[in-house]
């Protein structure tokens, strides 16, 4: 998920990016292969009644002992491909959730393929409390390796792939949106095994995708993501510590450091002193919502101090995750996960700043809300 809004996978919309793949259900299926190796075969994974894949050695198995594909053959299956820190995959929630809870009495299994982007996203334990704590309750498969999702030929998260109950790719919907018509074939791939849905469609809305054009792109900091494309100083980004100065001049979409900082592959990490909240990282964007993914590779938790244009975040504008003491508005960083930083009132250009109270703060990406 690197580079702007129409390369970047992490960042795919419905609108002019949506694929969405109806497959007729003629003569008789395929066999599905059971796709035990590890090197990735022809089969044309994807395209018009195509048999899927068996899931390739998951990692773990969260809520659910292990799945096989072939073995639900007669059902009507939903892999959602995903991954914890992902804006884009967790706005889907509330559908996925929707559909679950309507149709799973029905013969619809999902699978939530779990694909990490970042590292920490690899760490069964990071996974288990994110799904705990988004309330996520049907199965989930860590694919660390990313074996599913190359053998599906995925390229972008979120990715959903309808399975039908002869075993064959039936719907695709890359990134958000397009959800009344995938509820539409879930329900028709229900009544086609005889399990017609007696409960209505769940009926919420879909999303104005119109205000995400005028958001600031997604801007990552690590080296593995091309952060120097997104670095804003004079100097270059160095992959040991060393100083940085602000240059004091902004370009929207990239981020600055003043102070001690490391780059390292999934992120900034900060390298200064922790008792002042004088060094920061600066941000320049146009949004009303901003999220930080931030890794804490310590023990405990800490906090971060946090402005908006020089001033203290407010109760109307901070972010879910934002508290205020004293007259300043902190952070606090207890887990590596996607952070909601602020929530304004109205899309806006404005200028973020975080001051890290802890050598143990990574900054791998901000995300973009309207």
């Amino acid at each position: 998920m690197v580079g702007g809004r129409l390369a970047s996978p992490r960042t795919l919309l419905s609108v002019g990016l949506i694929v969405a793949l109806l497959i007729a259900a003629c003569g008789a299926p395929a066999t599905t292969p059971t796709g035990e190796t590890s090197t990735p075969t022809s089969r044309p994974t994807g395209q018009s009644g195509s048999p899927v894949p068996e899931l390739q050695d998951p990692d773990a198995w969260i809520n659910s002992e292990p799945l096989r594909i072939s073995e639900l053959r007669g059902k009507v299956v939903l892999l959602d491909f995903w991954t914890y820190t992902c804006i884009n995959c967790l706005r889907t929630l509330p559908h996925l959730k929707a559909w679950y809870e309507r149709y799973r009495d029905d013969g619809l299994v999902m699978i939530g393929v779990h694909t990490p982007e970042f590292e920490f996203e690899k760490d069964l334990g990071n996974v288990q409390r994110a799904v705990k704590d988004l309330g996520v309750t049907w199965p989930v498969a860590l694919d660390n390796g990313k074996k599913t999702w190359t053998y599906y030929r995925v390229r972008a998260w979120p990715t959903k792939v309808l399975i039908g109950p002869d075993g064959t790719e039936r719907y695709r919907v890359i990134g958000e949106g397009e959800y009344p018509q995938t509820e539409e074939k879930i329900r028709e791939l229900l009544t086609e095994i005889g399990r017609p849905p007696q409960d209505k469609p769940s009926g919420l809305p879909e999303p104005d995708f119109g205000p995400y054009d005028k958001l600031t792109e997604e801007t990552y900091a690590g080296y593995n993501f091309f952060a120097s494309q997104f670095f804003g100083n004079e100097e270059s980004f160095q992959r040991s510590v060393a100083a940085y100065t602000d240059p004091g001049k902004r370009r929207e979409g990239f981020f600055y450091l003043q102070g001690t900082w490391e780059s390292l592959a999934d992120g900034a990490r900060y390298a200064g002193p922790t008792e002042t909240y004088t060094e920061y990282l600066a941000l320049p964007y146009t949004a009303r919502v901003v999220y930080a993914t931030i890794n804490n590779l310590g023990e405990g938790s800490f906090r971060v101090l946090v402005t908006v244009d020089g001033k203290p975040l407010t109760a109307t504008i901070k972010g879910a995750d934002v508290v205020l003491e004293e007259g300043k508005s902190y952070l606090v960083v207890d887990a590596p996960r996607m952070y909601e930083v602020v929530a304004g009132e109205a899309i806006g250009f404005h200028e973020l700043r975080l001051h890290p109270g802890s050598q143990s703060f990574v900054l791998s990406t901000f995300t973009f809300g309207p």
